[in-house]
């Protein structure tokens, strides 16, 4: 493994003598500064490479890449007065995930400058960010990975985008054909209320002892309602069970 850096002449005088230089100094020693920088650009890579996993579209990568590679920076700061280097036109969602995971995960307000801004808010050089977390997981939108610049933040933003999908409510409605007989509306509601799902609407209509039950509930795309089915079908007296979406 070895690293390898091409620089302008500006870039040169921007690593020399530039804010982050000076900072880094004030700080920290020579070995810990080389260090940092070798960890930063490899956790860099590798948020790359994840997004590139999760983006079909090479040319959609490849421009995501060169972005936060070859755009200009911009210099913000925390309340505490750390400096955060990002790519120029970041959000505060970048800033939140460039801080870690979990406060990007969890953004629940941004406030710039004592100001409290949307998520999306382009930073500029010399704001004062703050973040505000919550213990749900951001409700990210969809059109916000077009606003958001580093390749951390979009992967992150996706991964959570895709399991949000998968937790679709639709609903649902199941039919079954049963010979009626008294407590036979109760044995039907009692095996969805022990999965935890609430019945919106039960409708039961008998003609000569035939029993027609519908039941109305709101599930989740990856919810098991094939057990359900199987455990209706056991009901003493069901004859048939089916799901209309």
């Amino acid at each position: 493994m070895f690293e390898a850096q091409i620089c302008s002449c500006n870039m040169e005088k921007v690593s020399k003598y530039g804010i982050t230089n000076y900072f880094a100094y004030m700080m920290y020693d020579q070995a810990k500064i080389k260090e940092a920088i070798f960890e930063e650009n490899l956790s860099g890579i590798k948020d790359s490479l994840e997004l590139e996993k999760l983006i079909e579209n090479p040319k959609k990568f490849l421009e995501i890449l060169k972005d936060e590679i070859l755009d200009d920076e911009v210099y913000v700061f925390t309340p505490k007065g750390d400096i955060k280097v990002l790519p120029k036109n970041s959000t505060a969602i970048d800033f939140a995930y460039n801080i870690h995971d979990k406060i990007g995960n969890h953004i629940k307000r941004c406030i710039i400058n004592s100001v409290p801004m949307p998520f999306i808010t382009k930073l500029k050089n010399g704001d004062i960010v703050e973040i505000e977390t919550g213990e749900k997981e951001t409700n990210f939108q969809e059109e916000w990975l077009k606003e958001v610049k580093t390749a951390k933040a979009k992967t992150r933003m996706v991964k959570i985008l895709n399991t949000n999908k998968k937790d679709i409510i639709k609903e649902k409605v199941f039919k079954i054909i049963a010979t009626d007989r008294k407590n036979l509306a109760l044995e039907v509601t009692d095996i969805f209320t022990k999965n935890k799902i609430n019945i919106e609407n039960l409708e039961a209509n008998v003609i000569e002892k035939s029993a027609n039950i519908k039941v109305t509930i709101q599930a989740k795309t990856n919810d098991n309602l094939e057990s359900i089915v199987e455990r209706l079908e056991n009901i003493k007296d069901v004859k048939a069970v089916r799901i209309d979406i």
